[in-house]
């Protein structure tokens, strides 16, 4: 019947508009009998030994917002084969950000932290003067980019509280030395040179984390442990448990 009236329709002597409205009403009388057709009583579902795996549809990814050029406002920050770009550059936008500044490699998420925000979070392994430094990167007034370092840590002397830890030539020492406090935290204890990193610990936490290569004697040596300091603010070796 369907392939008779696929033909009248070539033909011209049926419309195509009738067709459809005949076959929509067919499906239309189908999905009704089959919804209404209790006659069966019940329906069951056989389930076999090998399951079919139906795979979920997979969630849309959402669009990324577009990243307006902070400085026009209208154009669109584009990532280019060495930097990121305004689309209005042609224009006279000349909003630029390099992939690399100050030797150190931005992700996407920090690029994208700068357009939003004006500045991206802390990021540690910038190159000035030779030195590693952590920091934030911003905008200056003409939109060129600025580091803004992080401020250096208060080392308060931790049994006077007034003085500065300050580097010596061979360690590191209270700045009111002349005033009595001795504290001081030489560069290498039990044959173990320390880092800025393990002074630090010591001033702001009261104690290192665990360290290898302690020498406490001939027999005893490469010795694991922690310093602290006693109740005179002299350093302290604990052995690990």
């Amino acid at each position: 019947m369907w392939e008779q009236k696929l033909r009248q329709i070539e033909t011209g002597e049926y419309q195509v508009a009738d067709f459809m409205a005949e076959l929509k009403q067919m499906v239309s009388d189908i999905v009704f009998q089959v919804k209404n057709d209790y006659s069966k009583g019940k329906i069951i579902i056989e389930e076999n030994d090998d399951k079919e795996i139906t795979s979920k549809p997979k969630a849309k990814t959402a669009a990324k917002k577009e990243l307006k050029c902070p400085r026009c406002k209208s154009g669109t920050m584009l990532k280019g084969k060495s930097a990121w770009g305004c689309s209005d550059y042609a224009s006279g936008c000349k909003t630029l950000i390099p992939f690399e500044f100050m030797g150190k490699k931005f992700t996407d998420r920090q690029v994208e932290a700068l357009i939003r925000k004006g500045r991206t979070p802390t990021i540690k392994g910038f190159t000035q003067e030779g030195k590693k430094i952590n920091g934030q990167v911003c905008f200056d007034d003409n939109y060129g980019l600025r580091l803004e370092g992080e401020a250096p840590k208060e080392l308060l002397c931790p049994k006077c509280k007034t003085g500065h830890m300050l580097e010596g030539k061979s360690a590191w020492g209270c700045s009111n030395y002349t005033n009595g406090c001795r504290v001081l935290i030489p560069f290498e204890f039990l044959k173990k040179k320390l880092s800025k990193a393990n002074m630090e610990a010591l001033v702001f936490k009261g104690k290192t984390g665990k360290l290898k290569g302690f020498s406490l004697s001939e027999e005893e040596k490469n010795v694991a442990g922690f310093i602290d300091w006693d109740e005179n603010y002299h350093l302290r070796f604990n052995k690990s448990e």
